[in-house]
């Protein structure tokens, strides 16, 4: 069975029932024993015997119970007169003593039932039982044992007893503890108590469900997303669920049974919590960025925090609960108040779950104190009051971060909305750009086209007689220009997107002779040679013979500009399609000039580079040629490459496919 009274286990709260402890004991007067015992019956279910005992307070610790029964000692008993007693942080033994008489209407010998102190926390607590020759038997248990020697296995110290018809057990019971003082001692008839542990069983096993439900929930969002918040959430739930299950005893009986000294780290696993709370503040609210003032105050806290942390685990246990109490207590209220400033002034709505979250736990812890004061009655609810309120707290935390993570998503929606109209806005005035140059390159190309050719034909006609050279290089800037003009009227229509293919019969073989005829008087002028040839060449195929030998007279143009001696040489072949009807036209450009460098091979084809421009004089042409010879190719579906043979030549291969025959 699973820790039944974890309501009475909450010591990381003894700050404030030690602050009660002074209104809910001590404050008695002096009191007698009791003149006559408490008389039970088999039909007593249940019995809180801490409201019949009465107690000593053992500031020395070395009494024996033998004298206990000395006129001196007995004297100095006073009732408690309380559901539980409540010292605080106590370094004394505490004695109850109560007297049972059991009467059998029924006339049974004997009757059994469980005396159970239900604060798991207890280091040591002792019970003893005088028989009919006034010997004491002796019962230990407490978290400083390990598990197996207690008399009944539970989270809780049970202790089975048998009494008699007619008799008068005295009864003495001893506790010390280097932590809160809680003694919640009561009388079960064990049916009654099997009845109320299963109800308490559901309730818990709930409250541990949710809270690991919440921790592995959220540590699988940390290792997804990466966000602090969730990473410091998981050690807030992490050191709570610890800290219960230590001082609940539940881990004692199920998880670390023979290792009891690690429930005196419960200090420590609440010195944690606290740490990561302020933690998870911090970043959650996003302090840093919103509130300097209150995260330097935080980081203080903070500071603080991680100081007392080591010393939870080098101190003793009663020093170290009052260095967590002075660490804990004040940053509940702190977080709770800042979460409400965070959404009413700074209009976060995610930071209403973060108040809500510890307004609910603040009010828990107060609902049981009052209910430790007798201001309050003593029922499921307010005996419960405080895991409730914990199980409400983490699930609000988890939907704050929920609601945090939602409006981060939101905000990234509306940053990508608006960079993606930015974006639209940016590329309609790139598009107007283009736009207007293509037709500044249209226009421009289109009205310095007729001047020119006017200009080259005037030249034609002057005679060369006495001005020969001069009048030469006129005529072939006049050609360079109009070649210039003619290629920025080829871009533009391109760019613009007005060119398209056509299907129309040519012959590969008289093409090539036509090419030969227009660059022979080039290649004379600078002793070159050019030869064209065809191998396994069909008579006529299918295609846009402009284009394709508009690109290969730009590639020819080039070849001859950048050859100084040899030549050019044309061949053009095919190869097979996989597809019937098609071939593939394949025409090789090999030169004999400068060739091109390794480091400007990629930049050949992009408009206006000039490649090897310094090379041997030349000026590298305009840079549109091998540009626009790329894009015609693209625009048939066909390739061009070059084989780069630096000081040996170049090889330019341009592929296309054809039909063979039109369909």
């Amino acid at each position: 069975m699973h820790g039944s009274h974890l309501i009475k286990s909450n010591a990381w709260l003894a700050g404030i029932l030690f602050l009660v402890a002074g209104l809910i004991s001590f404050s008695q007067v002096q009191a007698h024993p009791s003149a006559e015992p408490t008389v039970i019956t088999e039909n007593t279910e249940k019995l809180n015997l801490a409201m019949i005992a009465e107690y000593l307070e053992d500031t020395q610790g070395v009494l024996r119970v033998e004298e206990l029964e000395k006129p001196e000692y007995s004297r100095q008993f006073k009732p408690v007169d309380l559901a539980a007693l409540n010292s605080g942080i106590s370094q004394a033994v505490i004695w109850l003593r109560f007297d049972l008489k059991y009467i059998s209407y029924v006339g049974e010998e004997s009757g059994e039932w469980l005396i159970e102190v239900a604060y798991p926390a207890l280091d040591l607590v002792t019970l003893y039982l005088m028989d009919f020759d006034g010997v004491y038997h002796e019962y230990n248990s407490g978290d400083k044992y390990p598990f197996d020697i207690r008399a009944v296995a539970h989270p809780s110290f049970i202790f089975p007893i048998e009494m008699y018809n007619g008799d008068v057990t005295h009864f003495y019971l001893r506790v010390e503890t280097t932590g809160s003082m809680q003694i919640p001692v009561k009388l079960w008839s064990p049916i009654a108590y099997l009845e109320q542990s299963n109800r308490a069983d559901t309730l818990y096993g709930a409250i541990y469900g949710i809270l690991l439900v919440m921790l592995f929930y959220n540590l699988m969002l940390f290792i997804r997303i990466r966000e602090q918040s969730y990473f410091y959430y998981v050690l807030y739930i992490g050191g709570f669920l610890l800290y219960l299950l230590s001082i609940n005893g539940t881990g004692l009986a199920h998880l670390w049974p023979d290792y009891p000294m690690i429930n005196s780290g419960a200090p420590f696993f609440m010195s944690i919590t606290g740490v990561s709370g302020v933690l998870f503040t911090q970043s959650f609210l996003k302090l840093a960025e919103k509130s300097a003032v209150i995260n330097r105050f935080y980081t203080a806290m903070l500071m603080a925090g991680l100081l007392i942390v080591p010393f939870t685990l080098i101190t003793h246990n009663g020093l170290a609960s009052k260095l967590v109490m002075i660490q804990v207590l004040p940053t509940l209220p702190v977080m709770m108040l800042t979460g409400l400033y965070f959404w009413l002034a700074k209009g976060d709505r995610s930071a209403r779950f973060f108040f809500l979250a510890f307004a609910t736990f603040i009010a828990s812890a107060g609902v049981y104190s009052l209910m430790l004061m007798g201001f309050l009655p003593s029922n499921a609810l307010t005996r419960n009051i405080i895991p409730i309120g914990l199980s409400f707290e983490v699930t609000l935390l988890s939907l704050a971060l929920a609601s945090r993570i939602r409006g981060v998503r939101e905000n990234k929606v509306v940053v990508e909305q608006q960079a993606k109209q930015e974006l639209e806005k940016s590329n309609q005035r790139l598009l107007e750009a283009g736009r207007l140059k293509d037709e500044f390159l249209s226009a421009a190309s289109r009205e310095l086209k007729k001047p020119m050719s006017e200009l080259k034909n005037a030249l034609e006609l002057i005679d060369p007689n006495g001005q020969q050279d001069a009048l030469l290089e006129a005529r072939d800037s006049a050609h360079e220009m109009s070649e210039v003009i003619s290629n920025l009227l080829s871009l533009s229509e391109i760019q613009s997107g007005s060119v398209t293919v056509k299907r129309s019969p040519f012959n590969v073989r008289r093409q090539l002779n036509i090419l030969e005829d227009q660059f022979k008087p080039a290649c004379e002028k600078k002793g070159l040679s050019i030869e064209t040839s065809v191998h396994n060449m069909p008579e006529t195929l299918y295609g846009d013979a402009q284009k394709l030998f508009k690109a290969l007279s730009l590639v020819l143009e080039n070849a001859v500009k950048f050859t100084e001696e040899g030549g050019v040489t044309v061949i053009a072949t095919t190869r097979p399609h996989e597809q019937s009807g098609k071939i593939r036209l394949q025409v090789c450009i090999d030169d004999t000039g400068i060739g091109i460098e390794e480091s400007a091979g990629r930049d050949v084809f992009q408009p206006f580079q000039k490649v090897n421009g310094s090379a041997k004089g030349h000026s590298g042409g305009q840079g549109l040629g091998l540009t626009i010879c790329r894009q015609l190719m693209h625009i048939m579906g066909g390739t061009v490459s070059f084989n780069n043979r630096p000081d040996q030549g170049t090889r330019f291969e341009l592929s296309v496919t054809c039909l063979v025959e039109l369909h």
